[in-house]
């Protein structure tokens, strides 16, 4: 497949598209490509949609002169954290709720750093947990847990996608420590239903915990081999559970990480992308697909009208 990477107005040096063509310089293999031109591709791929300031409209993309010209052939992979069905694509956070499979593929992140392998540290820890509480009200029942062999810890202000950001690196390490001690490690979602930390888990061969009940796992991936899925409202008996199943945690991170590098390492993602985008362009959603696409639920209402309130303010300074 022939796939063409517009940009939309991002600042190239913050542009997502730099790191898809990073992905397709280090693919290990050559079942996709790269063209310079839309005219010439299978397939037009959007990927800077969580870099817009727009979560309604998508002014930027239905505006652009490839859109314009080859509305058929454009799709998005949408990584924002409140995404709903505006366009056909990949999505990484797409709720349960309003998924439409005819015209969304769930998917990973697209940047997945391979740099938490476990380096064979034994797993001290039956469970940990790093993180804010802030990003969705399942995470504070999580930091009430208390257990012998358990690492909780609440930690505000780090941002994975912000390594300039003071502390960075040492936040990293302590995090990279703490996932390489654990067993399990708990992945609550946030804003987002998905969750970096999950893929991460993987990365480090350890046990994901999934707290995320509107969540659709990534096409083709079974949770069951790997990972535990828990309700996010009730944690009663988690670690009575997870202690029953600790002698099962080494072959379940053993097969997460298995999973991580035939599915989502750098150099398998860019061609697996191709994978799920030839088989979502080959069943035509652009014939069904509404004009302006689907309607947005209150979600993405609330977060349009807080961006609004913002910039309003902003202006009034």
């Amino acid at each position: 497949m022939r796939i063409f990477l517009p940009t939309v107005g991002v600042r190239p040096e913050i542009s997502a598209v730099r790191e898809f063509e990073w992905l397709a310089r280090v693919s290990a293999s050559s079942r996709h490509e790269l063209v310079s031109d839309a005219a010439s591709a299978d397939a037009i791929l959007f990927t800077e949609c969580h870099q817009l300031d727009d979560p309604i409209t998508m002014t930027r993309i239905r505006g652009s002169a490839e859109f314009s010209a080859y509305r058929d052939r454009c799709y998005v992979f949408d990584q924002r954290p409140r995404a709903y069905c505006s366009l056909p694509g990949l999505y990484t956070s797409a709720p349960r709720s309003s998924f439409r499979p005819e015209y969304q593929v769930p998917w990973s992140y697209h940047k997945l750093n391979d740099d938490l392998a476990a380096t064979g540290i034994p797993a001290d820890l039956l469970v940990s947990f790093v993180g804010t509480a802030r990003s969705h009200p399942c995470r504070e029942q999580l930091l009430q847990l208390r257990h012998p062999r358990a690492l909780i810890e609440r930690v505000d202000g780090h941002v994975p996608w912000r390594p300039d950001a003071p502390g960075f690196h040492e936040r990293r390490v302590s995090f990279a420590e703490s996932l390489l001690r654990s067993s399990f490690v708990l992945c609550p979602r946030g804003r987002a239903t998905s969750s970096i930390r999950f893929y991460e888990t993987m990365v480090a061969g350890r046990v994901p915990v999934v707290f995320s009940d509107e969540w659709v796992a990534p096409q083709g991936v079974d949770l069951s081999e790997f990972a535990i899925v828990w309700p996010e409202r009730n944690v009663d008996g988690l670690l009575d559970y997870l202690e029953r199943h600790e002698e099962r945690a080494a072959e379940m991170g053993r097969r997460a990480r298995q999973l991580f590098e035939e599915r989502f390492a750098p150099e398998v993602m860019f061609d697996r992308i191709g994978d799920a985008l030839e088989l979502l362009v080959a069943t035509r959603p652009w014939q069904s697909f509404p004009k302006f696409g689907f309607m947005p639920d209150r979600r993405v209402f609330r977060h349009a009208a807080g961006i609004a309130r913002k910039k309003a303010q902003r202006l009034g300074r």
